[in-house]
């Protein structure tokens, strides 16, 4: 197995040591300050461990990239050993953390409601002093508006009759209008008409001339790939055959990874190049 290749001088006897002596720690309540230490501790024995896994998996990891995938996969397995006995005397550490957190922040809130309860108490006694003043200017908005409610009803009245008035001359001037109206209205659409007539007879003529022109055009293209591809044929069969002598080409056998790894990236551009040769014959120009 990988891991027994590795060694970072911590077997996993030792592990399991750790495992069965930390995992059995828990902090009852807030107040156990016992287990408490006896979690910090131990959690600080685990990460020391964790720590130091890591950092010899750097210095194995200079050796060489296969040999760092190798330390990397060795770091990965024993700390994921690790994380579970982390995690839990962390935990356990902060069923007290959490509950000292808990009584600070909740001090905080009751001295904040206090506060907030002065601050409204004078607020309210502004407001009614507020409320006494509004109460009174209402009173006095109150009797203007009554003044101001028996001037509008009178300037109504007057400003009612002159709009008769002036609705009636004016149905008589909208009447003479309407009948100019209509009579140029009638006019216009004489002259829409005959210029509508003339202008579909020349756009239809137009687009008569334009469709036989796209037709002759289209022609004159089609032909043009036609002969196109008649003259590149027998370049593409020389080229599908060079392709093909490109695919049969094996690549030797060799012992080193890097040598492999150097034939391996010969071998895929090989594959490239007998696949463009394959290709070029496809392409729309030289189908059509």
């Amino acid at each position: 197995m990988m891991h027994d290749m590795v060694k970072y001088d911590l077997p996993d006897a030792v592990i399991a040591t750790m495992a069965n002596q930390y995992m059995g720690i828990v902090v009852a309540d807030p107040s156990d300050s016992e287990n408490f230490k006896a979690a910090h501790n131990a959690r600080m024995v685990v990460k020391d461990h964790r720590v130091k896994v890591e950092k010899r998996r750097k210095e194995l990891k200079t050796d060489a990239l296969a040999y760092g995938r190798k330390v990397d996969s060795e770091a990965k397995r024993i700390t994921a050993l690790l994380t579970p006995i982390e995690d839990h005397l962390a935990a356990q550490e902060r069923i007290v953390t959490d509950e000292a957190a808990r009584i600070k922040r909740e001090a905080e809130e009751a001295e904040a409601v206090r506060l907030e309860a002065i601050e409204q108490a004078k607020r309210d006694a502004e407001q009614a002093i507020l409320d006494t003043e509004r109460a009174r200017l209402a009173a006095i908005e109150a009797e203007q508006k009554a003044e101001r409610d028996r001037l509008a009803k009178i300037e109504a009245e007057q400003r009612a009759a002159q709009e008769r008035i002036d609705a009636e001359n004016k149905r008589i001037a909208d009447a003479e209008a309407a009948r100019l109206r209509a009579i140029e209205m009638e006019k216009a659409r004489t002259e829409a008409a005959e210029r509508a007539r003339i202008e579909t007879e020349k756009r239809l003529a137009r687009e008569a001339e334009e469709a036989k022109n796209r037709e002759i055009a289209k022609a004159a293209r089609l032909e043009a790939k036609r002969k196109q591809a008649e003259a590149l044929r027998p370049d593409v069969e020389k080229i599908e055959v060079f392709g093909s002598m490109l695919a049969k080409i094996d690549t030797p056998t060799v012992s080193t990874p890097q040598a492999t790894e150097f034939l391996n990236e010969v071998g895929i551009a090989i594959g490239k190049l007998a696949r463009a040769c394959t290709d070029f014959s496809k392409e729309p120009a030289l189908k059509k």
